[in-house]
This record gives C-alpha cells, structure tokens and sequence, in this order.
C-alpha cells in the first residue's frame, strides 16, 4: 500500500500496479481502492433493494478482502436485478442509473482515505475559488454548433418518411440541422389455408400453407428446429413469433420429442399432469407415438388457442390473446411470453435472448433479416398473409445516435488544492475566456514537480452522470422460492461432508404418495424439510453448499424418504421440499456438498467412487481419441457417432465412456458438474467453455472442449471442421476467445423421476 501526505493530510492511498523502470528514471502506476471495484466480478440477485442497500450488502460481503465501506448516499429507489460476472463498479452504477432514470438525481463512486462511497454528484460545492491573476495559470473554453444535428428523419425504401427523432429546443434556439436514416425494409407472401388437424403423421411437421419463393426460412441444420418453425410460419405466426417457439422447445426439450425429465414433463414442450394426458389421448386417438413430432406440434398451437386455459387467459392478460402474440414483431418479447404464458417454468430472460439468436437465422428470400421489426398483416382461411419487415426500431436507435447538441468544453490549469476531485464544484472567474460561476470537476490531475503542486481540471457544463447499465431483469412473471422466513441464524453443521446433488418436490398430484411425508402427517413447504437416502436417519439436520443458490449455509431436516433418493458413486441424492411445481421447475437440479450433523464446525470427508477417477479420465480420453479427425457438423444429431458438432461431441464421450448423460447444446450443458473457475484448477476430464464470438446468451457460452491434460484440450473444431487437439494456451489467444468456466462432471449423475412408493 502506497500513501501521499501533505502538510499531515493525506492526499492519496492506494496500491502500485505497475513500476516501470528506465536508466534514468523509475516510475510508479499506482490507483486507489476504487480500483478493485472495477477488478472484482460479482453474482447477486437483488430483490427489491435500493442502490445504497445493493453497495453496503457488496461492502459488506467482501470487506474481508479490503473493501471499506464509507458514506453511501440513500437513493430510495428499489428495483430487482440479477448480475452475473459484472464488476462491483458497473453493479454500483447500474443501481445508482435506475435510481437517476426514476428521481433525475446524479450519482458518483468514489474512494477516499481506503473508504469506498457514493454520494450525489455536484452536491459537494467546495469553497474555492479560481481568479485570473490569482491562482488560475491558463483557461481554455470551446463552444461549437459545427456538429449539431437536432433532427432525423427516418423513411423507407420508397423515401416515405415512416419516422423521426428531434430536440425542439435546439431547432428554437439554431435553426434545423437535419439529417435522414433509411430503414431497410423486405416483403414476403404466404397463402394460408385452414387446417385443425394433422392431415399426415411425417417425420417432418407439415405446414398447412404454400409458400412463394420469398418466403421466411430458418438457417439451421436441426431439422427439428426447422420444422417447427415451418410449421409456426404456416400457422400465420411471424418470423419472430415462429423463431421464439424454436428457442422455447429448445430449452425444454433440446428438440428431443421422446424427452422425458426427473419429475416425468414429457415431449417438446415439457407437457405434464392433464396436458400430458390430452396429447396421449389424442396420440390414441390418431393411431401414432405420443412422441411423433407433427401430433407435439398440433397439440402446442391446439393449446395456445384456447384448449389449456391458463395458456389462454396468461396470453389474454399478458399480451391480449393468441391474435395479437402470433403478430408480435419482437423476437425477444415472443420467447419471453411463450415462456411465461405458455410453458410457465420460468427462465423467461433466456428464452427471450435465445430467441434473438434463432431469430437472427432467419431469412427471406434467402436474405438474412435479423434483428428487423415486422408488421404482419393476417388474414382469414385462404387469404395471402402479407409480411413486410422493416427494421424500424434499428433506424430509431441510430436516428438518436446522430442526434448533438452545441459542444462546450472548458480546462483549466491553476495552482494546486487537494479538495479538488472528480464531482466537486467549484467558482471560476476569467474575463479572457468568460468562464464564470459554478463548475462541476470532469477530472482531476495532480502534479508535484520541482517543488510546485499544480492541478489540471476538465471541467463539466452538464454534470453526467456515469451511467452504466448491466445485468439483467429479474422475471416477475416466474414464481421463486422465498426462504427469506427461515431467518434463524443457523451455524456450520458439525459433522461429515460428503458430495450431493439435489432436486426438489412439492405436495401434489405429480408426486407419487400425494401429500403425505415418510414419518406421518402432510408435506408442511412452510417448514424447512427434506427427504433424504435411509442412511441418514429421520430428524438428522443437513447442510447444503457449493450450489450457488438460496439453499447454501441453510439447515434442512430430514424427514422424507424416496426409491430413488439414494447414494450413488458417494453423492448424496437430497430432494427439497418447496411450495409448487413451479418452484421446483425453476430450482431444476443442483450440485455442491452437504454436511450431515449438528453444531459448530465439521470435518471432511471425502465421497468414494467405485471407479477410481484416473480410471475414469483414461476411459473419457480413450473414447475421445477415438474420434480424432471426425467431421465436424453444426447441430449434428446427438445419435450421431460419424459426424459432431462441439457439445454433442462431449455428450457422446461421457455417455459412451462412463454412461452419463450431459444436456445437448453448450450453453446449458454449461451449468451441469461443479464449476472451476480458473484453468490453472483443470483436470483431465474436466470439459471448459469458453464464448468464441460476441453472444447474447446469460452465460456467455458458445463452445466446449475437454481437457486431456499437460495443457492440451480436445474439441470438435468449426473452424478446422473436425475433431482435433490443440494446446489450451494457444487457443485461448486466438481472435479474443474467452474461457467463460469448466466443470468436472466425473460425479455427475441424472436423477431418476421420483419414487416414493
């Protein structure tokens, strides 16, 4: 730690980056405490908390490695957000920028004397004063109109104007300064003609339209994805609508018609209970599989007009009905109402994003169209559907990039006060350039040399803020278990701590044996409860860790059983009780330790495997030798063993090499296993994500390979188009790649549905 004094004040105090030495001099890059918030990657997700609220919590959670929390300003701004690997700093500002967008306040962060704080900007004038001939050196000041621009307009191909964005103020105050966007526009027809049943049971879905030459396709390999969204297309649904439905069946199911989950959701779409049931009636009563892919897709739009009536008044109430969803011309907005009317398991931020990304696969005409807006004019049975797609909402965003206001800038170069800093501010008088009054510091530059102390200052006509937006909306529409009622100050268990992975159940009819628990008496979610293997008596307390969720450091007793809640390969299988199915759908499954006792402290015990694990990682590496030089195929099928793209590759080797079986694309194969966050930490085995291109994915994650040890990695390459080794090293340096996590999946295990007989 470095610190700088004058006069027994202390200037500065903070640590040295860098040193940088040449014959003649030594010099020192050295920032202050504000500097960590910048280097310190956060999780969190705030649930109703003000900006003040969300820095003392961060503060206060990592004081131990140095932070110290000083003055933090009250904003009275509560909001929900999630963060994922954002800095504390941009965590900070983004709660303080909302708080800014509801009361017009102006926040800062800043450091002083090792305290990290927050306070409004500007609110600090100090008492100083700068005058010409006095303590002011130079003043430059620069007014320009040279670059205003205070109108757009924005028209179509046909030089129609369809809209514009303008500042009334500046045209009253300079005249008009206009400049024109042009918004790319494309149209498409579809005669439709109306079905209500499957005219045949193909492999493929068919589509109940004839499609002309320009009409909407979807870019892809996945044959699946293609069909449904054929099928939406034929259906009258616009491509974006079309595209959300692909990106929700993918999350569900990852296009697997058979998939059947942990608590018995079945098909594309994850049908369950009396839903379930009405696609295997209609199976019988059309003489196909439950499984067949035009009868799952029939079923999905039979649902979403009108046959389950919760999807029917959740899209009445959300987006005015079936009619209007189907019109819908945002991409996002279609996969998060899909997922929040329709499949009602929460995610709905990750849908939305991921219908972006199907989205942006879609063509017209065999021309990409992504990221367009498209007004869709829809007709009755054997009308032509007209579609044209312009990209309005791109041409507003650039509209108000274009729009400037006069420039005004102003410095000044004086004799040195150590108030001076960033936010402050401060009175200055120069007749040569006409500054005058109150001005607010930009910057601050501090400078001693040969025994003079001078100060620098960009100074700021506006005061800005810093605003910053990061991390992402928290899904009012998804219910979350709320255990904030258990606030009973529990201790580190005592006892041994083995390996888990955990699941969750809730008291109804889709759990065999109803409501009632092993002991005696009714499932009570109002209680911290579990069931747990038959080696852990009744009435033992457990201790989850290591998930990353709201069950870690939580106390949980025992009081249920299951025939299938067991210890396998030493992990510990434990099924949370919670409230509803919906709950227990957005939990999903979760890995990490739990500790077996009572009291304070424990000690370790490790969990045992049958196979011993450098048995394992040879027979993970042998099988993925095996495949050395396989071609490379973008969404291969995951039955393939001739052909893989980079997660149905590493899908294939844990099931062949050990018989586990991992999720199908990389992003959310990306959160199965225990995370390892440095590659320093990698094991052979152990498979790494990295995001190879910018992605809107929540995670980050594009691409995954296997580490085979000595520093090497084995993948199925796109751009190689094979499967090959390469040297992690190199890899990561090329073309930005970005290692996201890895996770060791030696232990993994896929629970089986429950079993409470």
């Amino acid at each position: 730690m470095v610190f700088f004094y004058e006069n027994k004040k202390e200037l500065f105090r903070g640590f040295i980056y860098s040193i940088e030495k040449t014959t003649d001099t030594t010099s020192y890059m050295a920032y202050d405490h504000a500097q960590k918030l910048v280097n310190i990657k956060v999780n969190y997700n705030f649930k109703n908390k003000t900006a003040s609220q969300i820095t003392t919590q961060m503060l206060d959670d990592y004081s131990k490695y140095g932070l110290k929390k000083g003055s933090i300003v009250s904003d009275g701004v509560s909001w929900s957000k999630v963060f994922i690997g954002v800095s504390m700093y941009d965590t900070i500002m983004s709660a303080y920028t909302n708080s800014h967008a509801s009361n017009g306040k102006e926040y800062m962060c800043y450091a002083k004397e090792g305290e990290i704080c927050t306070a409004l900007k500007g609110d600090i004038k100090l008492d100083v004063q700068f005058k010409e001939k006095e303590n002011i050196i130079s003043t430059t000041y620069k007014s320009s109109i040279e670059n205003v621009v205070n109108r757009v307009i924005i028209v179509d191909d046909s030089g129609n104007k369809i809209g514009e964005e303008k500042n009334s103020n500046s045209i009253d105050l300079y005249g008009l300064f206009q400049e024109v966007v042009k918004a790319e526009s494309q149209t498409s027809e579809t005669t439709q003609s109306a079905t209500s049943e499957i005219s045949t049971m193909a492999v493929s879905a068919s589509t109940s339209s004839t499609t002309k030459n320009n009409s909407f396709s979807l870019n892809t390999t996945n044959s699946i994805a293609k069909s449904i969204f054929d099928f939406c297309i034929g259906k009258g649904c616009t491509p974006q609508v079309a595209a959300s439905i692909v990106a929700n069946a993918e999350c569900e199911s990852s296009f697997n018609t058979s998939s059947v989950n942990s608590i018995g959701a079945s098909g594309l779409f994850q049908w369950l209970g009396v839903r379930l049931a009405s696609l295997k009636r209609k199976a019988t009563k059309k003489g196909v599989s439950w499984t067949n892919l035009n009868l799952q897709l029939q079923h999905m739009w039979d649902e979403l007009n009108g046959e389950d009536s919760t999807t029917k008044s959740l899209l009445n109430s959300k987006v005015g009905g079936v009619s209007k969803f189907i019109k819908l011309t945002d991409a996002y907005k279609a996969g998060y109402y899909f997922g929040a009317c329709f499949e009602r398991g929460g995610g709905n931020t990750l849908r939305g994003n991921k219908s972006n990304a199907w989205y942006s696969k879609v063509t017209i005409g065999g021309k990409k169209i992504s990221n367009s807006n498209t007004s869709t004019d829809v007709t009755d049975n054997n009308q032509t559907t007209t579609t044209t797609v312009i990209d309005l909402e791109s041409a507003r965003k650039e509209a108000k990039k274009k729009l400037n206001d006069r420039e005004r800038s102003a410095s000044l170069d004086g004799y040195g006060d150590t108030t001076c800093i960033t936010g402050y501010g401060v009175t200055v008088t120069d007749s040569s350039t006409g500054l005058k009054g109150l001005f607010y510091i930009d910057t601050d530059s501090h400078t001693w040399e040969n025994g003079e102390y001078k100060i620098a200052l960009n100074l700021n006509y506006k005061n800005l803020m810093n605003e910053v937006e990061a991390g992402e909306d928290e899904e009012k529409q998804e219910t979350t278990y709320n255990d904030n009622n258990y606030n009973d100050g529990e201790k580190i268990l005592n006892g041994k701590k083995v390996k888990a992975i955990f699941t969750a159940y809730w008291p109804g009819p889709g759990i065999e044996g109803g409501i009632y628990q092993s002991m005696g008496g009714k499932l009570d979610p109002s209680k911290r409860t579990c069931a747990a293997p038959k080696s852990i008596p009744f009435r033992t307390k457990i201790q989850p860790s290591g998930t990353g969720s709201f069950i870690d450091g939580k106390t949980y007793t025992v009081t249920d059983r299951g025939g299938k809640i067991v210890v396998k390969n030493g992990v510990y299988h434990i099924d949370i009780l919670m409230r509803t199915d919906k709950e227990c759908r957005a939990f999903g499954i979760k890995h990490g330790y739990i500790i077996i006792g009572d009291g304070t402290g424990y000690k370790e015990v490790p969990a045992t495997s049958n196979l011993p694990l450098n048995k394992k990682q040879e027979k993970l590496i042998s099988v993925a030798k095996a495949k050395l030089g396989t071609p490379y195929v973008w969404g291969a099928s995951i039955n393939s063993t001739t052909s893989f793209d980079c997660s149905s590759f590493t899908r294939y080797v844990y099931k062949t090499a050990l018989g586990i079986t991992l999720q199908r694309t990389s992003n959310v194969q990306g959160e199965q296993g225990k995370k390892i966050t440095s590659t320093s930490q990698l094991q052979a085995g152990d498979l790494i994500y990295f995001n190879t291109y910018s992605t809107d994915r929540a995670n980050g994650i594009t691409h995954v390979g296997m580490y085979i040890g000595n520093g090497q990695m084995i993948h199925a390459s796109y751009s190689y188009k094979k499967v090959m080794i390469v040297n992690l090293k190199s890899y990561l340096s090329y073309r930005g790649t970005k290692f996201i996590w890895a996770r060791s999946c030696l232990l993994y295990t896929s629970p089986s549905p429950r079993d409470r007989g």
